[in-house]
């Protein structure tokens, strides 16, 4: 097949619609999924986790968690996991300090 002017500018049309109309949509989907199951699971996992070991002995873990999170989203997390485990504000906000000071 030879390759000209016209079959490229098809080719590209048709992988960009493919890329717009299917593969968007879905890792759309995927990283809302993920991100409505780490709402529900980590939290509780989390709050688990630090009853047993304590909540400061996971700092490493939680940085390495969160470290691909925007900072609202981590807050979020760390405040929920509070509300389970009946963790005050001030101490969420001081494991919050401890997670992100390097």
């Amino acid at each position: 097949m030879d390759v000209t002017q016209e079959n490229l500018l098809e080719t590209v049309r048709n992988i960009r619609e493919m890329i717009k109309d299917h593969i968007l949509p879905r890792l759309t989907n995927s990283e809302c999924e993920l991100a409505d199951l780490r709402a529900i699971t980590w939290p509780v996992c989390q709050n688990i986790i630090d009853e047993k070991l304590g909540l400061f002995a996971t700092i490493p873990q939680k940085r390495k968690f969160l470290y691909h999170l925007d900072d609202t989203d981590a807050k979020k997390l760390l405040r929920s996991k509070g509300r389970i485990g009946n963790i005050s504000s001030s101490v969420t906000a001081m494991e919050y300090q401890q997670i992100y000071s390097r």
